[in-house]
């Protein structure tokens, strides 16, 4: 009788201690709760960058092109204004084909300085559309700290208040037991299980029918042969 007692105590004390490895799991685990929403904050915070770096390339090429174009324009300035001293039409036809170049290169440059402006254009809606993406998971991960700081807070309340209903319930049961217990549960989260139709219900292996007998009658300790887990029979 007294083995069955003891087991039934061990039996109290997994149940316990089963709720001590939820609380402790969920305060180990919360970094993880909200490391889907960090990791999709660092791939869009790169976005942002690409866009931002690209946007600035291309404003660099536009300001290139616009002041080719001013020059160009100079150059035009300064070409016709020798035309007016032009006293013969072999230097009246350079000046002018240089002059034709010159207003087709700024044609050119300023349908470049367009599509340029188109693409920045582009880039400006797509960082705001990154930035929107960013500001808002900035809301959702704040929300999932606090939240799982709260559950956080809670587990640990319990791991406190557990620790002192299991102390009292180590102290009621032999050392040796204990020390038994704890050996598998370093293995077995469920260290301790009940037999039901023959079978360890964890492993499911099926007991010689007379080691279930002396499970079924609780007068000494018996495990499994299979997971090595304690056996209990409970008593309906």
């Amino acid at each position: 009788m007294l083995i069955r007692e003891e087991l039934e105590k061990l039996s109290r004390l997994q149940e316990l201690d089963l709720k001590i490895d939820r609380a402790r799991k969920l305060v180990s685990s919360a970094p993880s709760a909200f490391a889907k929403v960090e990791d999709e904050i660092k791939t869009q915070t790169s976005a942002l960058t690409a866009a931002q770096n690209l946007k600035a390339d291309l404003e660099r090429q536009k300001r290139s092109l616009e002041s080719e174009i001013t020059m160009d324009g100079d150059r035009i300035k300064n070409i016709e204004s020798r035309l007016s001293g032009v006293t013969n039409n072999k230097e009246f036809h350079a000046a002018s084909k240089e002059s034709d170049k010159a207003k087709k290169m700024i044609s050119d440059r300023q349908k470049t300085v367009g599509e340029l402006a188109e693409k920045i254009t582009s880039q400006d809606t797509l960082l705001a559309e990154i930035q929107a993406r960013l500001d808002d998971l900035a809301k959702v991960l704040v929300d999932k700290k606090s939240e799982v700081g709260s559950q956080v807070g809670e587990a640990d309340k319990e791991i406190a208040a557990y620790a002192g209903d299991r102390n009292s319930m180590v102290a009621g049961i032999n050392p040796p037991l204990i020390s038994r217990y704890n050996r598998i549960r370093a293995v077995y989260s469920d260290a301790i299980v009940t037999v039901n139709s023959g079978h360890c219900t964890s492993c499911n292996v099926a007991l010689p029918p007379q080691m279930y007998i002396r499970v079924q009658k609780g007068e000494d300790l018996i495990t499994c042969p299979n997971c090595q887990r304690l056996l209990y029979y409970k008593i309906q």
